[in-house]
């Protein structure tokens, strides 16, 4: 059994590491929010510029880069909202340890919670639906590739699974730790205010 200043310490540590992480997320989901596309273009003919560097006759004339398209990522608009999201959850929990609030700390762990849940969801949905794509694709020619390929999806979907469920229960033993920490505080709290007023 951890002690209570154990479960505070790790608890620091828990909402720092998701401090970092939803920091990471915001900054490089803003950075690739417009998607560029790129092209090679031939240069504009200029015999005498190809002359002097050597390209006068060649098959491969000098190119450049040239935008062709610049369109908004879902991707990164996805992953900038849960990042901004996952932010004002993980400042909540910091609240939470400094001001020693359980309301806060439980706000962050039913956060949690619905990602968890909504997460194994998408997998198991995911996992489903690309086993019946598979399942009914002719482009594979045997049975033992269908077989192998599904199989396989589901043994990653076995495995992503086992460890999202690890580390949703490690982060809710560490806040439940938090929880019961602060509430023994609370009644410490309570019971050296009773022996003041008794002693006044």
């Amino acid at each position: 059994m951890a002690s209570n200043n154990a479960f505070r310490i790790m608890g620091y540590i828990y909402v720092g590491l998701c401090l970092i992480s939803s920091l990471l997320l915001i900054i490089n989901s803003s950075y690739t929010l417009k998607a560029t596309g790129y092209e090679w273009v031939m240069d504009p003919p200029d015999r005498f510029r190809m002359k002097a560097i050597g390209y006068e006759g060649a098959m491969n004339p000098p190119q450049s880069f040239q935008i062709i398209s610049t369109n908004t990522s879902v991707t990164s608009v996805t992953t900038l909202i849960f990042a901004i999201i996952s932010m004002i959850f993980n400042l909540c929990l910091l609240l939470g340890l400094r001001k020693r609030n359980i309301t806060l700390v439980k706000c962050h762990l039913y956060y949690i919670t619905t990602v968890f849940i909504l997460m194994v969801l998408g997998l198991f949905i995911g996992c489903i639906v690309v086993g019946v794509l598979v399942g009914g694709n002719p482009s594979y020619s045997t049975v033992e590739e269908n077989s192998a390929t599904v199989i396989g999806v589901t043994l990653l979907f076995i495995f992503y699974t086992t460890v999202i469920t690890l580390i949703f229960t490690l982060a809710v033993w560490i806040l439940n730790g938090v929880i019961g920490n602060i509430r023994i505080e609370e009644v410490r709290h309570g019971m050296n205010g009773q022996d003041l007023i008794a002693g006044v």
